[in-house]
């Protein structure tokens, strides 16, 4: 046939891919980075993820999308793997190198963790990529295990990353764990308390803050004390 004739799905995507010289794999990463940014910008909305919205913003064909995605559903589940996959607050460079100043300073124990555990809140509150992770454990039952295994791979890296900080402050100070308590349930307790005022934050009004030996801390401060005096102690000289 002419040149008149409708180009397919197929075509268009080869077209599309010659024209940009990226492999599909590229494209692929491509269209969901913008997906995501759509995301952080509201663009998109949880529930409602039109992959012809993130295609027209990219100035890319139907066909370009399709060929990669068969249908809307496919598409929706990869980005969310994808969005899961890529949050991982503990490992922002900024804030590694922020726990590493913390690290090597002379605070005492109490004040020690309190400033790392502030330091994650205001990450959390700064960063919509936070509510994002909140939108998708929200899903419960109806989240594909994909989205939940990503989301899970996440705070694993996240609880590395507290759990070396905790572990480099007791051990500067001469502090171990008390009979029965565990890392692994200072971290999950440390880091249920910084969500939980983070989200309070978003939805407020926000907590008063409180005054403790002498300085102002944010509200979830009292209770984060709390949870180390129950797990922390000084070790035997």
């Amino acid at each position: 046939m002419g040149g008149g004739g409708k180009v397919n799905a197929d075509n268009a995507a080869i077209v599309t891919d010659a024209r940009t010289r990226r492999p599909k794999s590229m494209t692929r990463t491509v269209i969901l980075e913008r997906a995501y940014e759509m995301y952080l910008a509201r663009e998109l909305i949880h529930g409602d993820e039109r992959l012809s919205l993130v295609l027209d913003s990219l100035g890319y064909t139907t066909g370009a999308g399709y060929q990669i995605w068969p249908n809307q559903a496919a598409f929706r589940l990869d980005l969310q793997v994808y969005i899961a996959e890529r949050i991982d607050y503990a490992s922002l460079e900024s804030l590694v190198g922020e726990l590493q100043a913390i690290r090597e300073a002379d605070y005492p124990i109490e004040e020690h963790v309190l400033r790392i555990a502030e330091l994650y809140h205001d990450y959390f509150i700064c960063r919509e990529e936070f509510f994002l992770v909140l939108r998708f454990y929200a899903m419960g039952d109806d989240r594909p295990p994909e989205v939940t295994e990503a989301l899970r791979d996440s705070y694993v890296r996240q609880g590395w990353e507290l759990d070396a900080a905790l572990q480099a402050a007791m051990e500067r100070r001469n502090y171990r764990l008390r009979a029965g308590r565990s890392m692994d349930e200072l971290v999950v307790s440390i880091t249920a308390l910084v969500e939980g005022y983070a989200l309070r934050h978003r939805v407020g009004p926000p907590a008063p803050p409180v005054e403790i030996g002498g300085r102002t801390w944010q509200a979830f401060s009292a209770a984060l004390l709390s949870v180390i005096a129950c797990a922390i102690e000084p070790a035997a000289d």
